[in-house]
């Protein structure tokens, strides 16, 4: 399962506004002491799904295209 846990608003490279989620990977898991989330890695994208990998603080590179959003 997969939890949104920022929403980053950017402006691609034709002044479009658009938004970078930040995503969380949780597991759910039931333990003697009872039921548990197991919290795992995060992964970035565009709210359009496309994979992105930041730069800096502000800037972001769109892995298929190579345009950068900021």
């Amino acid at each position: 399962m997969e939890q949104i846990v920022e929403r980053i608003a950017v402006t691609g490279d034709d002044l479009t506004p658009l938004q970078v989620l930040r995503y969380r990977f949780l597991r759910a898991e039931e333990t003697d002491a009872g039921k548990r989330v197991r919290i795992g890695a995060e992964r970035l994208a565009l709210s359009s799904g496309e994979a992105v990998r930041p730069l800096n603080g502000s800037e972001f590179l769109v892995i298929s295209t190579g345009l950068v959003r900021r």
